[in-house]
């Protein structure tokens, strides 16, 4: 008897996809995109996603632009379902995007929906007024005088550890993976310096040091007990360089969620995230654990403030004079009780711009808004870092001749002659500690480190998403809403436009001489907007100040220590680059380093 109510409701989802997909391919087919130069090759169903998902990191983009002009403002291509893009490649067109109106009723938007599942509602995902009361009440916690003075504490210790392991392995043999090595590090720093957390991933580095010795020895008793002859159990013939992975329930849950699987991806595409289970279920892990971190950040922020506001006691109830009873008054601010992490900061972050009337919107971030960031952070600030020193050893070890270079500009900041009468000198010099202060002096270091982020940034793309038709002001086209909008950094910093010699790794050209013998750091492109490996505009990105002077730190010991050469293995090897978060190479880059003596 139901029979014809199940055809009837059957019959009628069948028309309504049969109708919608139908609009859909006539709006793919009817675009005004398809008057810009790009691919023709591709389907509705498909269009070129296949050839980008196989391909390397931008590799089919770079091909369309050659294909096009070197002057072609904007290529036109195709995703999954009819979903138009385009690509940028004009620099006054990439400024007009990124700072247009970002607040209430933006007009681009990243629609980053993939990522909510995976790290939630943060600075990276959010979008108008909500991203923007984010901001406010963040940025505080980002000034650069606050920045400096943590890394300064953190970075040398964590580095000088670092140093002392790698040094149990500098024969110049072993192969380092220096992209699990150094992520594990700048995971230890961010940890101490934005989170109050000790992650002991330094740990996994020590136990695999520790290893390679006693391997070492092993072989060598070995060698003298048969004569010298040639050991079954030699070192080189034993897997021993991935490094035991870090045991910390934040880690282990951001392992599981970043698992790139091909049915997240489809489902990511699909729109259908909220089918993945798996991820689910890791995301919950995750939250439990950071939701701990910020009991513990609060717990101890408490107990400082007890602690500061006891010794003030004590010195009023010892007669101290007035001046002294000021500064130990001041002391109950938990800033004058100790460093500060970012986390405690954000604690007691308000937005000073806050509107009482609306009530909306609260003053400072809630505990689960507070956990979004704590993830956000730390997925973007740690691989950042990471990923821009991964380059930096890349370049090193691929250009020897500036390696030495970089070399000679450190060791004449960092080792000033015993016979300089300079005070200045002396004290930077003392206990071999670099400064941040000592860095900023070290023109060429400096420069490297740009070209660095010219030739391999870490993150090579920017998207953004049109919600209604906009229209570019420097050719008139219109784009549709919803159209995809890439920003190939990766490519602009490589355009032959904007750069001379684009494909030329060469530091020199960061410096200027400024007519007395001394160089200074300019940006050498064309256009100011060619060169954003922190992004631009309002949106950039809050902690590419602590990802430069982290960086920073943590490179120039390495360098003034070791000498990076490729293995052998890897010898001639002719890298790609691949994608998911960051861009590394492929085949994975690896390391042999030996001591400077």
């Amino acid at each position: 008897m139901n029979d014809p109510i199940y055809y009837y409701v059957f019959t009628s989802i069948v028309l309504y996809y049969v109708v919608k997909v139908s609009r859909a391919y006539i709006k793919w087919w009817c675009s005004p995109l398809w008057s810009l130069p790009g691919p023709r090759d591709g389907s509705w169903l498909t269009g070129q996603f296949i050839q980008i998902l196989k391909a390397p990191f931008l590799e089919p983009h770079k091909r369309w632009w050659k294909e096009a002009s070197v002057d072609t403002p904007l290529i036109h291509y195709c995703l999954p379902f009819g979903k138009h893009s385009i690509m940028v490649l004009d620099a006054d067109i990439v400024k007009e995007i990124l700072f247009a109106r970002y607040g209430k009723n933006p007009q681009y938007i990243k629609k980053l929906h993939g990522l909510i599942p995976l790290i939630g509602k943060g600075l990276l995902t959010l979008e108008g007024q909500d991203w923007q009361r984010h901001r406010r009440i963040i940025h505080p916690s980002f000034q650069p005088n606050l920045i400096r003075e943590s890394l300064a504490e953190v970075v040398p210790k964590l580095v000088t550890k670092f140093i002392t392991y790698w040094k149990k392995c500098a024969d110049g043999k072993r192969e380092i993976d220096v992209c699990s090595h150094l992520s594990n590090l700048t995971l230890d720093i961010i940890g101490d310096a934005a989170f109050s957390h000790d992650f002991h991933a330094l740990d996994s580095i020590k136990k695999w040091a520790n290893a390679i010795k006693n391997t070492d020895i092993n072989c060598h008793n070995h060698d003298r007990t048969n004569g010298g002859g040639e050991s079954k159990t030699s070192s080189s013939n034993i897997d021993d360089d991935e490094l035991v992975p870090v045991s910390d329930k934040i880690t282990l849950s951001m392992q599981s969620i970043f698992n790139n699987s091909v049915r997240r991806i489809i489902l990511m595409i699909l729109n259908l995230s909220i089918l993945d289970y798996r991820t689910k279920n890791s995301g919950r892990l995750l939250d439990e654990a950071v939701d701990e971190v910020i009991t513990e950040a609060r717990r101890k922020l408490e107990i400082n403030r007890i602690a500061a506001k006891n010794e003030s006691l004590i010195n009023s109830s010892n007669g101290t004079s007035s001046s002294t009873k000021l500064s130990t008054t001041q002391a109950t601010n938990p800033r004058e009780c100790g460093r500060l992490s970012l986390l405690q900061r954000l604690l007691d972050a308000e937005d000073s711009s806050h509107d009482n009337n609306n009530k909306s919107a609260r003053k400072s971030l809630d505990d689960h808004e507070l956990r979004d960031e704590v993830k956000t952070f730390l997925t973007a600030g740690h691989e950042t870092t990471s990923t821009w020193c991964y380059w930096a050893i890349f370049a090193l070890c691929k250009y020897p001749d500036i390696q030495e270079k970089v070399c000679q500009d450190i060791m004449e900041h960092c080792c000033p002659s015993s016979s300089s009468s300079s005070s200045s000198s002396t004290s930077e010099g003392i206990n071999n500690i670099i400064t941040i202060e000592m860095i900023e002096k070290m023109k060429y270091f400096n420069a490297f480190m740009k070209e660095v982020l010219r030739l391999y940034p870490p993150a090579g793309m920017i998207l953004r998403s049109t919600v209604k038709d906009e229209k570019i002001k420097k050719n008139g086209m219109i784009i549709p809403a919803e159209t995809k909008i890439l920003i190939p950094i990766h490519l602009l910093h490589r355009h032959p436009l904007y750069w001379k010699d684009p494909e030329l790794f060469s530091p020199e050209r960061w410096l200027s001489d400024n007519g007395n013998g001394t160089s200074e750091v300019h940006n050498p492109s064309n256009h100011k907007y060619a060169y954003m490996p922190f992004s631009n505009g309002p949106r950039n990105c809050i902690g590419y100040y602590f990802a430069e002077m982290e960086a920073k730190l943590l490179m120039v010991p390495l360098i003034k220590q070791f000498v990076f050469r490729l293995p052998r293995s890897l010898i001639n090897t002719e890298f790609t680059f691949t994608t998911f978060i960051t861009m590394k190479a492929k085949p994975d880059f690896k390391i042999c380093i030996q001591s400077r003596s």
